[in-house]
């Protein structure tokens, strides 16, 4: 099965608010307790990319343009979860990274700001979610190791994700990704007749420099070859982990829900 990368449009809203909603109805994995309208969806992804991915991975079904046409979703129930991750490389002739296709899309990853004030520009919160019929095929890692590059490459220094406990899975990828767990906060969250755990990760996507210069904007690098490269994992080039690896961010793994109460 051929899929692809490429950067989220509005025109995707549909397909990741039916992958998203599923967590938020049936789940604690998500701490919402009513799913966004498509329209809100919309909304999150048009204003966000002005600085923050948000990332899609399409199907490319056999016969299909990659090049034209729009992404087609999920059938409605069919999802694995939205807010706040194995390393399949794309196949050759998957179409660009960059512009909507007529594949499905099997997945999403984004990322947002932590907190609102100024120290924490350089510090990101990520969310990927998969579709049900596609976890445990490596779509998750590959969203997830591309979300990684292109928050490198935008000059983001520090990646904090939070999970829901227990979730064996998001344990699983996060350490594959060198995620270290800093904290939890016990019984931090009521849902379904349950008090749950929330437990937050922190990795690095490079040395801290002493005078950081602001992360580029991500709307800068749409349609940039620094993003297709980034979005490819065969083809990225210089996006290191803390130990100076590209292994530290491309993970082979076929664990792949992450997930962001």
């Amino acid at each position: 099965m051929a899929r692809r990368v490429r950067v989220a449009t509005p025109e995707d809203a549909q397909a990741i608010r039916d992958i998203y909603a599923p967590f938020v109805e049936e789940t604690a994995i998500a701490f919402r307790t009513d799913p966004p309208t498509t329209a809100a969806v919309a909304d999150d992804i048009e204003t966000t990319t002005e600085t923050y991915p948000w990332l899609v991975v399409e199907r490319i079904d056999e016969g299909s343009d990659p090049g034209s046409g729009s992404g087609t979703a999920p059938e409605p129930g069919s999802g694995t979860a939205l807010e706040p991750g194995s390393g399949t490389a794309l196949e050759p002739g998957s179409g660009t990274a960059l512009e909507p296709g007529s594949g499905t899309v099997i997945g999403y990853a984004a990322a947002n700001r932590l907190r609102g004030t100024g120290a924490y520009r350089w510090t990101v919160e990520p969310s990927v979610y998969v579709a049900d019929g596609h976890r445990g095929s490596g779509v998750g890692s590959t969203l997830y190791a591309a979300l990684l590059r292109v928050l490198r490459a935008q000059g983001f220094v520090n990646v904090y994700a939070v999970t829901t406990l227990p979730n064996p899975a998001s344990v699983a990828l996060h350490e594959r990704f060198d995620f270290d767990p800093v904290g939890t906060f016990p019984a931090v969250g009521y849902k379904h007749g349950e008090w749950h755990d929330v437990r937050w990760w922190h990795r690095t996507l490079g040395d801290r420099p002493a005078d950081p210069d602001p992360p580029v904007p991500f709307a800068d690098l749409v349609g940039t070859a620094e993003l297709r490269a980034r979005l490819d994992p065969d083809g990225a080039t210089g996006a290191t982990g803390p130990t100076g690896s590209d292994d530290a961010i491309d993970s082979d793994g076929s664990t792949d829900q992450d997930d962001n109460p």
